[in-house]
């Protein structure tokens, strides 16, 4: 019994293995080589529309046919590229449906294969048309006499050691050379494995199931229509490394993570728990990046997309966005940053503290919406910031406007009703501003901040035109009031225009500009109305002048130094004294000795008719054209030059009546001959040295 066992397996074996063989050599007799290359090539033609050459066809014992130097040209180029070429190709061929002459294939294994996506222009009719390799050619129909066609189907195919050459934007990637590996498995239940990366870093890694209802057909129309056949469904996940984004939003830069995705009824969800993700636009940074989007295929146009971006110290959350062709992006969105950590994210200075809040809503690309700061600290440069408890404001796509708010600017109560707007071209700011009190020489750099030679006193770059008010005003002793003037910043240069204010309660006009990049300055100045006394006591001098002096000044310096502004100070000022009294001389005591000692007491009060000063100033230099003192008795007329040090050279001429030193001194003692009545009498003076020390000149009388 047990021998009859054995006996029977062997000869079924052999049957077996005979019937291979004789099906094998049946075959080769009725599908030689040659003859199936040809068969395979118009199939293939007949299938794709493409021109399909195989160099080599030979077959193995187990029924398998290998390929070599296979090259896939469209008919609608000039040009002899291949679109796609492999070196070799496996064909795990069935032999009984062959027999049927149905070319049934298993698998197809690809090696060395080459996939070269290129354009050539061509004249058509006269006019330059472009064709692309991948452009679908149109393709020939079978006959239908022609009974022995051959079917055609593929169940299992492996591409392995792939190059893509990319020349022109097909696919949503940059131009270059990709190397990538394949795999599709088509039964009930498809899937799909993709690995494609560069020498750049670039890399994504698909792992996708499916079920088609013919694969073939549905690649075709991805590449016809750009979506699959509305049976397809497809599940699986993307997982990229540094992938660009840039030909699918020109705002995103690379994205690092896993995606899942699924697509059905050609709708694509994709969901990622923790991508990074580096934007360019608005904001340039490296984000986390989680969230659902849907979209409809072709297009795509985006049916929903809920998510967050995050950076360090900033918040991103968007819900319900929607795009559609020609309405843009709509949906809704908030955003809470963290100024002290993301200071950088945003290009603020360093320092900026406060929490703000933001929500709005997308509507055709433009977005608008209100925001809070809460605790805000902004430095502005050294002595300079921008401070609110609160502060609130709405915004339209790049620009915020702030109503009637509180702030404090450099440590003054400020009201701003203002609008700011960052883009690409720049930042600016726009409307008007009241101070309670206008700190204006911390505001424009008064030196202070210029003696550290490692502090930079520049403003950050943005273009202004602020309506300026202040209840009061400060320049160094300089106090003003009812200040009006307009502050303009254009590029490197920044000025203040029909600036007015009150001052020692007369009314100052003043234009003054500065070029940023090198500290040149000019200011132009009208006084009208200015009390002297308010002077004198502002600048606490040992006499009081009651006055109304007027004065014009044009100058021009550079620096933030009071030895910088000496040093380059050059222009014109002239003032001009009405009929007033000075009470308490300013002349030192000790000009006139012997018996002329007695006439200090005639300055110690003096009324006068008026005075006038014009001085010039050149470069480190001062010179006094005029400086003229009407006293009606008796006159003076100062004549100097000097450095800002004083020390220099001057003439000082006294003119006086006669009786202006009656009963003072013997008019022999002043060398004074046959005096008149009415007559006016000189007395010079001259230094060299300090002119404005009394003793310069007693020693020189």
């Amino acid at each position: 019994m047990r021998k009859w066992v054995v006996r029977s397996l062997v000869g079924l074996l052999c049957v077996i293995v005979l019937s291979i063989v004789v099906l094998f050599f049946f075959i080769r007799h009725n599908y030689s080589p040659e003859k199936l290359k040809r068969e395979l090539e118009v199939t293939l033609y007949q299938r794709s529309g493409f021109h399909v050459t195989i160099g080599d066809l030979s077959f193995s014992f187990s029924g398998d046919i290998r390929l070599r130097h296979i090259c896939v040209q469209n008919p609608r180029l000039i040009s002899a590229r291949c679109v796609v070429a492999a070196e070799v190709v496996a064909l795990d061929l069935r032999l009984l449906p062959l027999l049927r002459k149905q070319l049934e294939i298993q698998s197809a294994s690809l090696d060395k294969v080459e996939i070269h996506l290129f354009e050539e222009v061509r004249d058509i009719g006269g006019k330059k048309q472009i064709v692309h390799s991948w452009d679908l050619p149109a393709r020939e129909s079978a006959s239908p006499t022609d009974t022995a066609a051959p079917q055609f189907t593929l169940r299992r195919i492996v591409l392995k050691n792939g190059l893509l050459t990319h020349e022109v934007l097909l696919l949503p990637i940059d131009k270059g050379n990709y190397h990538f590996g394949f795999s599709l498995e088509a039964r009930a239940q498809t899937s799909l494995q993709l690995q494609i990366a560069n020498d750049d870093g670039m890399a994504v890694a698909a792992i996708l199931g499916g079920t088609f209802t013919d694969v073939i057909a549905s690649a075709q129309s991805l590449a016809a229509h750009g979506k699959l056949l509305p049976s397809d469904t497809v599940t699986g996940s993307l997982t990229t490394s540094n992938f660009s984004l840039q030909h699918i939003d020109a705002r995103a830069g690379k994205l690092t993570g896993k995606i899942t995705l699924t697509l059905q009824n050609n709708q694509l969800t994709l969901e990622s728990a923790q991508a990074e993700l580096n934007l360019l636009q608005p904001l340039t940074a490296l984000f986390t990046q989680s969230g659902k989007a849907t979209l409809a295929l072709p297009g795509p146009t985006l049916v929903r997309a809920d998510g967050t971006l995050a950076a360090p110290g900033f918040k991103f959350t968007y819900r319900e966005m929607t795009h559609a062709a020609g309405k843009g992006l709509t949906g809704l969105f908030n955003t809470d940053v963290d100024l002290a950590r993301a200071s950088s994210l945003f290009g603020l200075t360093v320092g900026t503290t406060g929490a703000l809040h933001l929500e709005g809503a997308l509507q055709g690309e433009q977005a608008s919406g209100g925001l809070n700061i809460a605790a805000l600290h902004y430095p502005v440069r050294k002595g300079i910031s921008v401070d609110a408890a609160k502060l609130q404001a709405s915004f339209f796509n790049a620009i915020i406007k702030l109503h009637k708010q509180e702030l404090r600017i450099a440590d003054s109560s400020t009201i701003a009703d203002i609008s700011l707007q960052n883009t690409a071209s720049g930042k600016s700011i726009k409307g008007s501003l009241v101070f309670d009190k206008l700190p204006l020489g911390a505001l424009l750099g008064d030196g202070e901040a210029g003696k550290d030679e490692g502090t930079t006193t520049s403003i950050p770059r943005f273009a202004a035109d602020l309506h300026v008010k202040a209840r009061s005003v400060a320049y160094g002793k300089l106090v003003g009031t009812s200040l009006t003037t307009r502050f303009i910043r254009e590029g490197q240069k920044m000025q203040l225009e029909n600036t007015a204010f009150t001052f020692a309660r007369g009314r100052i006009n003043a234009t003054y500009s500065r070029q940023l990049a090198s500290s040149a300055q000019s200011l132009h100045l009208s006084a009208r109305g200015v009390k002297a006394q308010d002077l004198s006591h502002m600048f606490a001098l040992k006499g009081t002048v009651f006055s109304d002096v007027a004065a014009d000044a044009k100058l021009s310096f550079s620096g933030d130094t009071a030895l910088a502004l000496r040093q380059t100070l050059s222009g014109h000022a002239t003032l001009r004294f009405g009929r007033g009294k000075i009470k308490d001389s300013f002349f030192q005591r000790g000009i006139f000795n012997g018996p002329l000692h007695k006439l200090e007491e005639k300055f110690s009060d003096i009324e006068f008719a008026s005075a006038v000063a014009d001085i010039v100033f050149d470069k480190g230099s001062i010179r006094t054209q005029k400086i003229f003192f009407d006293a009606e008795e008796w006159s003076a007329a100062l004549r100097a030059e000097s450095a800002f040090d004083f020390k220099g050279k001057a003439t000082l001429d006294f003119r006086f009546r006669s009786s202006f030193v009656e009963n003072v001194a013997n008019p022999l003692h002043m060398g004074i001959q046959g005096r008149k009545e009415g007559e006016f009498y000189d007395l010079p003076f001259a230094c060299r040295g300090n002119v404005v020390s009394g003793d310069c000149y007693k020693a020189n009388w």
